[in-house]
């Protein structure tokens, strides 16, 4: 499809709030037995903090088997509902509720009920504890707990693993065990990955013996295994049944950790012509600027199949200038305090050319997040972690990179990640039905039990790029362009979600655009646009729309081509207020022939003002144009590539911010 070396597009994101990394702490337990032929049990709850998240567990038995469990007094949901042995008409449940306190309480009282036709037969062992310094937006580093009724091989001990995906969670093991003859024990340490673990509670019942223990782990666990100190339930008393794991993420870290309100990002296509407005002259102006060349010159043998449309790939922070770029085989980082001297490349990850990237940074939680995909791959991969000043290689990573699935395989074209304004994830990629020979594209969201596919739009027979953007209130707009070819030109299509469910039908734009040269960002609810409309002399044409985009956008003319048959590119940043910096780029002129120039708009994109040369003299690689960062260390900066598709040279430029205009 596309011979391209590389895209490094736009990002202006600007979150709302920020949540720094805490400790957990555990902040009161207790556990209640002996609730015996009654139909339910109750455990009175005291903490001392503020934001807990407690944790109620019960290892319960119905006589009948026809028992369900309701949990009552706290607002609690259900984590875990497991039925680990059955005896004749005999069951035996373990249960895990969660619950968010926002105040401290004392003595709160909570019920657990059985629906037991035969109140009698109906056993009760209730274990409470609450912890400190969670995320209360996503508390849980897992979707689902691990359910293991595994003994290890050297005794009858369960011999739980579990993989988490962040430093600092509180993780978890409950033991369920029947005690041939029970005698209290002084508990030994257990193990818990490659660390002792700490005990926490021990409840008994009539033989029932329920035992939790916990580590707050100081690095993701991979495959860890977790079990109870040997000398605490001996081989020949003991026969355990299962082995619950869980994990509790610290604030500041995992998904909802942050909000956002404005992303930027390379978009889609559109078809056809239309009435239009010259918003400015065609005259330009030089603006001289410092221009680097990052240290090395990268060969690429892969290059000629690579995309990378949504780069997404320089912006500032802890002090330090950052790139993220493709180098034919890897996703690699650099930094520099001064835009002149640029550390050595760290690799990312190793990836296909033929597959989608995109990036997030997010500047409340300072936090770097990346979704990618391979061609022909059922799923996508995600990670994300903080920046340090130390640069590319101190990246902390909070989460090991996760695999999510997806419905159909991905097929080559774009691929988004943003945080919609509550701070969940939101991930939209082409994939392909091979059965109907449909392309489709998924939309997925992070919610604090896990992805959910909120858009699975079927556009038929051809192929279509996209765009994502997040809007308030966690609403979202998809902009999506025909695309089966390179260069190749349709009408834009608007979809919007309303935050609950729901998808407007597309409103298309007039113009046609090439969806790989576009670009769009969002501003509160009002969604931003540029690209070339391929009519002859070319126009870079600029749209706005807001929340909900009911029928199609006016364009206006920003720039018109001074010679026939040129493409351009676009690139656009905000202040996320009323400047707006569009950047275009000419494509496929030939060796030291082109040139970066760009408008602004102090107005929220009414009136720009006259072009200004940025870049000249360059042999720009075909979707070499780079990215830029606004209001940033009072400057704009611009990454772009020049070269030949085997053998480039990643360029940086950037240029003084002024009271709301670019100057010299």
């Amino acid at each position: 499809m596309v011979l391209a070396i590389l895209l490094l597009s736009s990002l202006s994101l600007v979150a709302i709030k920020s949540s720094a990394q805490r400790s957990l702490a555990l902040d009161g337990a207790g556990n209640k037995t002996n609730c015996n032929a009654t139909g339910s049990c109750s455990i009175s709850i005291t903490t001392s903090s503020q934001n807990d998240v407690a944790i109620v567990l019960c290892d319960c038995v119905s006589e009948d088997g026809t028992a369900a469990l309701s949990i009552s007094g706290g607002g609690w949901t259900n984590r875990a509902n497991a039925l680990y042995r059955v005896s004749g008409t005999v069951h035996y449940y373990t249960e895990e509720w969660y619950s968010i306190l926002s105040s401290p309480v004392s003595a709160m009282p909570v019920t657990v009920t059985s629906s037991d036709l035969s109140p009698v037969g109906t056993y009760f062992q209730l274990v409470y504890f609450a912890v400190n310094g969670a995320n209360l937006t996503s508390p849980f580093d897992i979707q689902n707990p691990v359910i293991v009724q595994a003994f290890c091989t050297s005794n009858n001990y369960p011999c739980g693993t579990i993989t988490t995906h962040h430093v600092n969670d509180f993780v978890f093991q409950v033991v369920t065990a029947r005690v041939l003859g029970y005698t209290a024990v002084p508990p030994s340490v257990g193990t818990c990955g490659s660390s002792s673990c700490t005990w926490l509670q021990e409840a008994e019942n009539s033989g029932l013996d329920y035992t939790i223990q916990y580590l707050i782990a100081s690095q993701a666990q991979s495959s860890a295994t977790f079990q109870l100190g040997t000398s605490y339930l001996s081989a020949s008393n003991a026969n355990t049944e299962m082995s619950v794991l869980d994990a509790i993420v610290a604030s500041g870290s995992g998904i909802g950790a942050t909000s956002s309100s404005t992303a930027t990002s390379t978009t889609t296509s559109s078809s056809s012509t239309s009435s239009s407005t010259t918003i400015s002259s065609s005259t330009t102006t030089t603006v001289p600027s410092t221009t680097t060349t990052i240290p090395s010159t990268s060969t690429a043998p892969t290059a000629t199949t690579a995309k990378d449309y949504n780069g997404h790939n320089t912006f500032f922070a802890d002090t330090l200038y950052w790139q993220i770029y493709y180098d034919g085989a890897n996703m690699v980082c650099r930094a520099s305090p001064d835009t002149s001297t640029w550390s050595s490349p760290v690799t990312i990850f190793t990836q296909g050319a033929d597959g989608i990237r995109d990036y997030l940074y997010d500047k409340a939680s300072n936090t770097l997040y990346y979704v990618r995909a391979n061609s022909g791959e059922t799923g996508f991969h995600y990670r994300y972690g903080t920046l340090s000043s130390s640069g590319c290689g101190s990246i902390s990573w909070l989460i090991l990179e996760t695999t999510q699935a997806t419905i159909y395989p991905h097929t080559e074209y774009m691929g988004n990640i943003v945080l919609d304004s509550s701070g969940n994830m939101v991930v939209s990629l082409s994939t392909f039905d091979s059965s109907l020979s449909h392309w489709h594209l998924e939309v997925w969201k992070h919610l604090p039990t896990g992805w959910v596919n909120i858009n699975n739009l079927d556009v038929g027979t051809t192929e279509y790029g996209d765009i994502l953007l997040p809007l308030t209130n966690s609403k979202l707009a998809l902009l999506y362009s025909y695309q089966p070819v390179d260069y190749a030109y349709g009408q834009v299509h608007i979809t919007e979600y309303d935050g609950t469910g729901s998808w407007t039908s597309p409103t298309l734009t007039t113009s046609s655009y090439d969806g790989e040269f576009s670009s769009a960002l969002s501003i509160n609810d009002t969604v931003y646009f540029s690209g070339d409309d391929n009519l002859n002399p070319h126009n870079i044409k600029f749209w706005m729309c807001a929340y909900p985009c009911a029928s199609a956008p006016p364009e206006s003319i920003v720039f018109t081509s001074p010679t026939m048959n040129q493409d351009y590119q676009t690139n656009m940043a905000s202040n996320n207020k009323s400047e707006i910096i569009l950047n275009y780029a000419t494509v496929k002129k030939g060796s030291s022939m082109d040139t970066i120039s760009y408008v602004v708009s102090t107005d929220g994109g009414i009136t720009f003002g006259p072009p200004l040369v940025q870049v000249s003299g360059e042999n720009l690689i075909w979707n070499g144009f780079g990215s830029f960062n606004l209001v940033e260390n009072n400057q704009v900066c611009l990454m772009y590539t020049t070269g030949t598709a085997s053998s480039y040279t990643v360029k940086y430029t950037c240029e003084k911010y002024y009271l709301g205009w670019l100057k010299p």
